[in-house]
């Protein structure tokens, strides 16, 4: 059986945790084995990355929303790592949107780190938000994981 992911929690230790594309009924935890290996932290402590990968589009969509849901509720600053992305469409748009709409309504920053996955690129592309004019441009810009933490 293969497991699909979604996304990695990286903890200020710099230990990720893959999590699952599609939770069953219950599952809040993830464990560390089999999954879970090091990576660079943060270069600020007080940035979390929360890495989307695999396919984040609708069918993982109550993951996202639940992993994104969890990390606002316990950090100040979340940097949103998609460069391990496989699949978005216009539900992870309208995901990370409402994200940062409510990281804004809790006095929270919630930023995309640079740079941003080439299947999220092609999404926003076609879907008209990259656009000069558009409301959202600047967001999916991306900040580099120096700047993290600002």
């Amino acid at each position: 059986m293969t497991s699909r992911l979604s996304g990695v929690a990286i903890g200020k230790d710099g230990l990720r945790l893959l999590l699952p594309a599609i939770a069953t009924a219950g599952e809040t935890e993830c464990h560390p084995d089999p999954y879970a290996h090091r990576a660079s932290p943060m270069p600020h402590d007080d940035c979390y990355a929360l890495v989307l990968g695999a396919d984040a589009g609708i069918k993982s969509a109550q993951n996202v929303a639940t992993s994104l849901t969890q990390a606002l509720s316990e950090h100040d600053s979340i940097g949103i790592d998609t460069q391990t992305l496989s699949g978005a469409d216009i539900t992870t748009i309208q995901t990370l949107l409402a994200a940062r709409a409510k990281a804004t309504q809790l006095g929270k920053s919630l930023d995309m780190l640079a740079p941003i996955g080439a299947p999220l690129i092609a999404v926003l592309n076609a879907a008209g938000f990259l656009s000069p004019g558009q409301e959202h441009a600047a967001f999916w810009n991306g900040i580099h994981q120096n700047e993290a933490g600002h």
